[in-house]
């Protein structure tokens, strides 16, 4: 198989999605998730629904992150917070973001702190001021980890992308089961680091967000304070990417780890 080296460019980061007018921040929204949780449809869907600005992955800091410090000339790490919270803050006040745990860290590293966990509460605070905190988290970590590798190996990261579905990488339980340890790691950073912040926080299964996004995200804007004109009306732009070959993958790694270790990384 011949390894595709295009990413398809996210739309978000285009100028088009910045705001007028640079209001005060009022309230953050902080997607804290590990990748193929399902963060990128619960971002979307908060998108979809018009009073959330626009969440997207602002610290992947050599991905959308290098798009925006280009456009906004902004290399600094707080020069170019200062103009993410100037360029996209919705004009209700709020301002949202979906970061990965390795981002998070990423980010803490940027900004001089060093990764324990009172420094990211405090790095959380400067990103996102006053912010509630929405943890997606996914059951099946083996489905998960499956996902993560296909997309990492393919680059193949979301349906929006023409050759989503086209692509199907070799078997590797060496790599699938790396990334089966890697998730559960980050999952177990996250859950410390939200009972020990003390800042509100709300935990979303991807198995409820998916086909229920109108209702989740509902109950994430009165969670978080934030108005609406009556129910959420989503039409997020995502279609599934799991297939047989996801399904086929899944039987061979856990036949090949042993119903023990297939367990021991499912949750729920």
């Amino acid at each position: 198989m011949a390894r595709n080296t295009t990413v398809a460019r996210y739309d978000l980061v285009d100028a088009a999605y910045d705001a007028p007018g640079s209001p005060k921040i009022a309230r953050s929204v902080v997607i804290c998730s590990t990748p193929r949780s399902g963060s990128t449809l619960l971002a979307e869907s908060l998108l979809s629904c018009g009073t959330f600005g626009t969440p997207m992955e602002y610290f992947d800091w050599e991905g959308s992150a290098a798009i925006l410090r280009g456009r906004w000339l902004t290399q600094d790490f707080d020069a170019y917070v200062s103009a993410l919270h100037a360029h996209r803050t919705a004009s209700n006040g709020v301002f949202s973001l979906k970061i990965h745990w390795n981002q998070l860290v990423g980010a803490a590293q940027r900004a001089s702190y060093k990764p324990n966990q009172a420094p990211l509460k405090n790095l959380l605070g400067r990103i996102a001021p006053n912010p509630v905190l929405v943890h997606i988290t996914r059951d099946d970590r083996v489905a998960q980890a499956i996902s993560l590798y296909r997309a990492a190996t393919t680059n193949s990261w979301s349906s929006l992308s023409d050759h989503a579905d086209d692509i199907e990488p070799p078997y590797s339980f060496a790599a699938i089961d790396g990334y089966v340890k890697a998730l559960s790691a980050w999952e177990k950073n996250w859950e410390i680091l939200l009972t020990t912040a003390h800042l509100p926080y709300a935990t979303i299964r991807y198995e409820d967000l998916v086909g229920s996004e109108g209702p989740v995200v509902d109950e994430i804007a009165r969670f978080a304070g934030i108005p609406q004109l009556g129910p959420a009306s989503i039409a997020p732009r995502l279609r599934r990417q799991a297939n047989e070959w996801s399904k086929e993958t899944a039987a061979r790694y856990r036949d090949d780890a042993g119903a023990d270790s297939a367990n021991r990384f499912t949750d729920g």
